[in-house]
């Protein structure tokens, strides 16, 4: 457990939530009563952003989750193929379940990787992580910062944008003149 206090709560929350997204319900709940210190993590594997390998006990099958990760960039020509192609290389015997991450939750443009957007991710570790009580008060508040700061960098919000679209059709003339005239700091400065 790290000196944060959150001991594999965000793990669990991050993996039960790409669980979720592909309707791997036995899974999810297997994931509860699973210890996770056999989880091996791989960061730019096989340039694949994030590759979690579970080595489970003989009887049961390995399970690898693959997980691209797309922010302000699109996918290019064949890579999420050459992923899947790389992890079925080197993992013949595991389980491998494909992830694409983005912002918005757009599909991927393979139909063997599950798109999961922002929005339940920062959900899930509201949700799982951020209110245990376990945490340490500063681990949680710096938590609490970033998840609010993805929120409002990456996740919309359709009440604020409808609420945004009838402001400006109602007041656009007078909210293009103030934009025009917005004071520029800098330049005040300088005069």
């Amino acid at each position: 457990e790290g000196s944060h206090g959150f001991g594999d709560a965000c793990l669990r929350s991050f993996i039960d939530t790409l669980l979720e997204a592909a309707g791997e319900h036995r899974l999810r709940l297997g994931l509860h009563v699973e210890p996770l210190d056999r989880v091996e993590i791989y960061r730019e594997w096989r340039a694949i952003d994030l590759l979690l390998r579970f080595r489970r006990e003989p009887d049961h099958q390995d399970l690898v989750l693959a997980v691209e990760l797309k922010v302000e960039a699109g996918e290019s020509d064949g890579q999420l193929e050459r992923y899947q192609r790389a992890v079925a290389v080197h993992f013949p015997a595991a389980r491998a379940l494909h992830f694409l991450v983005t912002p918005d939750g757009r599909e991927a443009s393979s139909e063997d990787w599950t798109a999961v957007g922002f929005r339940d991710l920062i959900d899930g570790f509201e949700n799982d992580v951020v209110r245990r009580d376990e945490a340490h008060d500063v681990a949680r508040m710096m938590l609490r910062a970033y998840l609010t700061m993805m929120r409002r960098r990456y996740v919309e919000d359709a009440e604020l944008e409808k609420l945004a679209q009838r402001i400006w059709a109602k007041h656009g003339e007078a909210l293009a003149f103030l934009m025009e005239r917005q004071p520029n700091r800098m330049s005040d400065l300088l005069e």
